[in-house]
């Protein structure tokens, strides 16, 4: 659930951006990708039921040492959105080679570099999620902590700290 949350947090917050600078933000659609799929959720009609949506199914919980923080992990892709400006309704779509539009010039460029900004945080975090590891000989509640032994590596550690900028 850490790259979940994470994930969801860099897409909120480049919404947020986006009606910041150009205006109200709705039909927002997502996907998650985990080691078994990808799978497309119900759209959001705003950002406050994303918000909601974050808070209520990847609540932020403190990491221990005592366990491995991830479980079921998967990382969430906005895939489009939509914003009004004025009278017109703009339709951002993610393509692999960034976001486009076809009223792409009424699109401020601070919103098109954040949403870019947001894909490039979201493929370093893939590369976390495909390669870190976590692996508890002995479950906490069988035992004491200062008895288990845990292996993790690099990655793990980074997806924790980028976790806990979360909260």
């Amino acid at each position: 659930m850490v790259t979940d949350r994470i994930s969801l947090t860099y897409i909120k917050d480049a919404l947020e951006t986006v009606e910041e600078n150009n205006g109200k933000v709705d039909s927002i659609l997502l996907n998650r990708t985990s080691h078994y799929g990808t799978k497309t959720v119900p759209r959001f009609n705003s950002t406050v039921e994303l918000k909601k949506f974050i808070e209520d199914l990847y609540k932020y919980n403190q990491p221990t040492s005592c366990a491995c923080h991830t479980k079921n992990e998967g990382i969430y892709t906005l895939l489009n959105f939509s914003f009004i400006k004025g009278v017109n309704t703009i339709f951002m779509n993610n393509l692999e080679t960034g976001f486009q539009s076809s009223k792409i010039s009424e699109i401020n460029k601070i919103t098109l570099k954040k949403l870019n900004e947001m894909n490039n945080l979201n493929g370093k975090l893939k590369d976390l999620f495909l390669n870190y590891t976590c692996f508890p000989y002995i479950e906490f509640g069988y035992i004491d902590c200062d008895y288990i032994e845990i292996i993790k590596n690099e990655p793990y550690y980074k997806l924790i700290e980028l976790y806990k900028k979360t909260k």
